[in-house]
Protein backbone atom coordinates (compact mmCIF):
# COMPACT_ATOMS: atom_id res chain seq x y z
CA UNK A 1 0.00 0.00 0.00
CA UNK A 2 1.32 3.40 -0.98
CA UNK A 3 1.95 5.53 2.10
CA UNK A 4 -0.02 8.73 2.50
CA UNK A 5 1.98 11.88 3.10
CA UNK A 6 0.81 14.85 5.10
CA UNK A 7 1.78 18.50 5.28
CA UNK A 8 1.36 20.73 8.29
CA UNK A 9 1.54 24.53 8.44
CA UNK A 10 3.05 25.34 11.80
CA UNK A 11 1.12 27.46 14.28
CA UNK A 12 1.97 28.47 17.81
CA UNK A 13 -0.27 25.65 18.99
CA UNK A 14 1.56 23.01 16.93
CA UNK A 15 4.97 24.34 17.99
CA UNK A 16 3.83 24.10 21.59
CA UNK A 17 2.65 20.50 20.94
CA UNK A 18 6.09 19.49 19.63
CA UNK A 19 7.75 21.15 22.59
CA UNK A 20 5.45 19.40 25.07
CA UNK A 21 6.25 16.05 23.45
CA UNK A 22 10.01 16.73 23.55
CA UNK A 23 10.48 16.80 19.79
CA UNK A 24 13.13 19.42 19.26
CA UNK A 25 13.67 21.89 16.44
CA UNK A 26 16.18 23.82 18.54
CA UNK A 27 19.80 23.54 17.46
CA UNK A 28 22.62 25.44 19.15
CA UNK A 29 21.46 28.67 17.57
CA UNK A 30 17.83 28.48 18.67
CA UNK A 31 14.65 27.28 16.97
CA UNK A 32 15.02 27.01 13.20
CA UNK A 33 11.28 26.60 12.49
CA UNK A 34 8.68 29.28 13.03
CA UNK A 35 4.98 29.94 12.68
CA UNK A 36 3.93 29.56 9.03
CA UNK A 37 6.62 27.05 8.04
CA UNK A 38 5.43 23.89 6.30
CA UNK A 39 6.58 20.44 7.48
CA UNK A 40 6.00 17.07 5.74
CA UNK A 41 5.70 13.54 7.13
CA UNK A 42 4.15 10.14 6.51
CA UNK A 43 0.67 9.72 7.93
CA UNK A 44 1.82 6.69 9.93
CA UNK A 45 4.97 8.36 11.28
CA UNK A 46 5.76 7.76 14.93
CA UNK A 47 8.87 9.02 16.72
CA UNK A 48 10.24 8.68 20.23
CA UNK A 49 10.45 11.67 22.58
CA UNK A 50 13.70 13.56 23.04
CA UNK A 51 14.70 13.52 19.37
CA UNK A 52 15.94 16.43 17.28
CA UNK A 53 15.18 17.55 13.72
CA UNK A 54 17.77 20.23 13.10
CA UNK A 55 17.56 20.66 9.32
CA UNK A 56 14.98 20.68 6.54
CA UNK A 57 11.22 20.38 6.74
CA UNK A 58 10.84 16.58 6.59
CA UNK A 59 10.05 14.55 9.69
CA UNK A 60 10.99 10.87 9.69
CA UNK A 61 11.30 7.94 12.09
CA UNK A 62 13.75 8.98 14.77
CA UNK A 63 14.58 7.30 18.08
CA UNK A 64 15.33 8.52 21.57
CA UNK A 65 18.31 10.91 21.83
CA UNK A 66 18.92 10.81 18.06
CA UNK A 67 19.26 13.98 16.03
CA UNK A 68 19.84 14.93 12.42
CA UNK A 69 21.51 18.06 11.09
CA UNK A 70 20.53 16.98 7.55
CA UNK A 71 17.24 16.99 5.68
CA UNK A 72 16.44 13.34 4.91
CA UNK A 73 13.70 11.36 3.10
CA UNK A 74 10.35 10.77 4.76
CA UNK A 75 10.76 6.98 4.75
CA UNK A 76 14.19 6.70 6.38
CA UNK A 77 14.32 4.88 9.73
CA UNK A 78 16.80 5.93 12.41
CA UNK A 79 17.20 4.22 15.78
CA UNK A 80 18.32 5.57 19.14
CA UNK A 81 21.44 7.54 20.12
CA UNK A 82 22.34 8.41 16.50
CA UNK A 83 24.29 11.52 15.49
CA UNK A 84 23.88 12.74 11.91
CA UNK A 85 25.98 15.66 10.71
CA UNK A 86 25.24 18.32 8.10
CA UNK A 87 25.11 17.75 4.36
CA UNK A 88 24.17 14.06 4.32
CA UNK A 89 22.53 13.13 1.01
CA UNK A 90 20.68 10.08 -0.26
CA UNK A 91 21.41 8.43 -3.60
CA UNK A 92 17.91 7.22 -4.37
CA UNK A 93 17.54 7.21 -8.14
CA UNK A 94 18.95 4.46 -10.34
CA UNK A 95 19.83 4.45 -14.03
CA UNK A 96 19.81 1.07 -15.85
CA UNK A 97 23.41 0.97 -17.06
CA UNK A 98 23.04 -2.26 -19.04
CA UNK A 99 20.71 -0.56 -21.54
CA UNK A 100 21.66 1.23 -24.73
CA UNK A 101 21.84 4.44 -22.73
CA UNK A 102 21.63 5.49 -19.11
CA UNK A 103 19.53 8.51 -20.13
CA UNK A 104 15.98 8.94 -18.85
CA UNK A 105 14.48 8.15 -22.27
CA UNK A 106 15.10 4.45 -21.57
CA UNK A 107 13.30 4.18 -18.25
CA UNK A 108 11.41 7.26 -17.04
CA UNK A 109 8.33 8.02 -19.10
CA UNK A 110 7.02 10.41 -16.45
CA UNK A 111 9.83 12.93 -16.86
CA UNK A 112 8.77 16.17 -18.54
CA UNK A 113 11.49 15.94 -21.20
CA UNK A 114 10.42 12.41 -22.18
CA UNK A 115 6.73 13.35 -22.22
CA UNK A 116 7.42 16.32 -24.48
CA UNK A 117 9.61 14.46 -26.98
CA UNK A 118 7.26 11.48 -27.26
CA UNK A 119 4.37 13.87 -27.85
CA UNK A 120 6.24 15.84 -30.50
CA UNK A 121 8.06 13.06 -32.37
CA UNK A 122 6.42 9.68 -31.84
CA UNK A 123 3.69 8.76 -34.37
CA UNK A 124 0.30 8.55 -32.68
CA UNK A 125 -0.04 4.89 -33.60
CA UNK A 126 3.44 4.07 -32.32
CA UNK A 127 4.61 2.90 -28.92
CA UNK A 128 7.88 3.38 -27.14
CA UNK A 129 9.88 0.59 -25.46
CA UNK A 130 10.18 1.08 -21.71
CA UNK A 131 12.80 -0.51 -19.46
CA UNK A 132 11.71 -1.29 -15.92
CA UNK A 133 14.00 0.43 -13.44
CA UNK A 134 13.08 -0.63 -9.90
CA UNK A 135 14.31 1.74 -7.23
CA UNK A 136 16.00 0.64 -4.04
CA UNK A 137 14.11 0.66 -0.75
CA UNK A 138 14.40 2.80 2.35
CA UNK A 139 17.55 3.29 4.39
CA UNK A 140 17.68 1.83 7.90
CA UNK A 141 20.10 3.34 10.37
CA UNK A 142 20.24 1.27 13.56
CA UNK A 143 21.38 2.54 16.97
CA UNK A 144 24.41 4.53 18.18
CA UNK A 145 25.43 5.42 14.62
CA UNK A 146 27.53 8.47 13.78
CA UNK A 147 27.44 9.70 10.17
CA UNK A 148 29.94 12.40 9.25
CA UNK A 149 29.41 15.60 7.30
CA UNK A 150 28.69 15.54 3.55
CA UNK A 151 28.36 11.76 3.35
CA UNK A 152 26.14 10.13 0.72
CA UNK A 153 24.14 6.97 1.40
CA UNK A 154 22.79 4.64 -1.27
CA UNK A 155 19.09 3.92 -0.88
CA UNK A 156 18.28 0.45 0.43
CA UNK A 157 21.31 0.02 2.69
CA UNK A 158 21.44 -0.69 6.42
CA UNK A 159 23.92 1.07 8.68
CA UNK A 160 24.61 -1.25 11.60
CA UNK A 161 24.57 -0.61 15.33
CA UNK A 162 27.52 1.33 16.71
CA UNK A 163 29.06 2.10 13.33
CA UNK A 164 30.75 5.29 12.13
CA UNK A 165 30.71 6.73 8.62
CA UNK A 166 33.60 9.14 8.01
CA UNK A 167 32.90 12.58 6.56
CA UNK A 168 32.67 12.86 2.74
CA UNK A 169 32.09 9.13 2.30
CA UNK A 170 29.90 7.50 -0.35
CA UNK A 171 28.27 4.43 1.19
CA UNK A 172 26.95 1.99 -1.41
CA UNK A 173 26.48 -1.16 0.68
CA UNK A 174 25.50 -2.23 4.19
CA UNK A 175 27.76 -1.10 7.04
CA UNK A 176 28.69 -3.74 9.61
CA UNK A 177 27.99 -3.13 13.31
CA UNK A 178 30.74 -1.24 15.17
CA UNK A 179 32.76 -0.71 12.01
CA UNK A 180 34.32 2.54 10.83
CA UNK A 181 34.02 3.08 7.08
CA UNK A 182 35.15 5.86 4.79
CA UNK A 183 36.04 6.84 1.23
CA UNK A 184 34.40 6.71 -2.19
CA UNK A 185 33.12 4.08 -2.27
CA UNK A 186 33.24 3.64 1.49
CA UNK A 187 35.41 0.74 2.66
CA UNK A 188 36.20 -0.71 6.05
CA UNK A 189 38.86 1.30 7.89
CA UNK A 190 38.73 -0.65 11.14
CA UNK A 191 36.37 -1.87 13.83
CA UNK A 192 35.83 0.22 16.92
CA UNK A 193 36.57 -2.70 19.27
CA UNK A 194 37.74 -6.30 19.11
CA UNK A 195 35.33 -8.99 18.00
CA UNK A 196 34.54 -10.31 21.47
CA UNK A 197 33.68 -6.89 22.85
CA UNK A 198 31.53 -6.11 19.80
CA UNK A 199 29.60 -9.34 20.32
CA UNK A 200 29.05 -8.42 23.97
CA UNK A 201 27.85 -4.92 23.09
CA UNK A 202 25.43 -6.26 20.52
CA UNK A 203 24.16 -8.89 22.91
CA UNK A 204 23.63 -6.30 25.65
CA UNK A 205 21.48 -4.09 23.41
CA UNK A 206 22.23 -1.29 25.84
CA UNK A 207 20.35 1.23 23.66
CA UNK A 208 17.06 -0.27 24.89
CA UNK A 209 17.63 1.65 28.12
CA UNK A 210 17.66 5.27 29.14
CA UNK A 211 21.23 6.52 29.36
CA UNK A 212 20.30 8.32 32.59
CA UNK A 213 20.25 4.86 34.20
CA UNK A 214 23.98 4.57 33.43
CA UNK A 215 24.90 7.46 35.74
CA UNK A 216 26.87 5.19 38.09
CA UNK A 217 28.59 3.14 35.35
CA UNK A 218 31.89 3.82 33.57
CA UNK A 219 30.82 4.76 30.05
CA UNK A 220 34.41 5.68 29.14
CA UNK A 221 35.41 2.00 29.30
CA UNK A 222 33.05 -0.32 27.36
CA UNK A 223 34.46 -3.47 28.97
CA UNK A 224 34.02 -2.11 32.50
CA UNK A 225 30.62 -0.77 31.56
CA UNK A 226 29.43 -4.17 30.34
CA UNK A 227 30.67 -5.93 33.48
CA UNK A 228 28.66 -3.64 35.72
CA UNK A 229 25.77 -3.39 33.28
CA UNK A 230 25.28 -7.16 33.33
CA UNK A 231 25.01 -7.05 37.12
CA UNK A 232 22.65 -4.09 37.14
CA UNK A 233 20.38 -5.09 34.26
CA UNK A 234 18.14 -7.29 36.40
CA UNK A 235 17.03 -4.20 38.32
CA UNK A 236 16.68 -1.97 35.23
CA UNK A 237 13.56 -1.39 33.20
CA UNK A 238 13.73 -0.99 29.44
CA UNK A 239 12.92 2.51 28.27
CA UNK A 240 9.70 2.17 26.28
CA UNK A 241 7.97 5.53 25.93
CA UNK A 242 4.66 5.56 24.05
CA UNK A 243 5.22 6.33 20.35
CA UNK A 244 4.37 9.88 19.34
CA UNK A 245 2.26 10.00 16.18
CA UNK A 246 2.89 13.26 14.39
CA UNK A 247 -0.59 13.20 12.85
CA UNK A 248 -1.98 13.83 16.34
CA UNK A 249 -0.60 17.34 16.10
CA UNK A 250 -2.85 18.19 13.14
Amino acid sequence: MTPHFMNLRLTQSSLDWFNEHNISFHNRFGSRLKIGDLISFREDLAVEPYCGFYAGNNLFRLGYMSYSNSSLPLDIEIGRYCSLAKGISIISYNHPWRCLSTNIFTHDLKTDLVIRTIKDFLPKEGSYPFVANPQKGKIVIENDVWIGQNSALMAGIKVGNGSIVAANSVVVKDVEPYSIVGGNPAKLIKFRFDGELIDQLLESRWWRYNYIDFHDLDISNPSAFLNNFSEKISSMIEFSPPPIFIRDCV
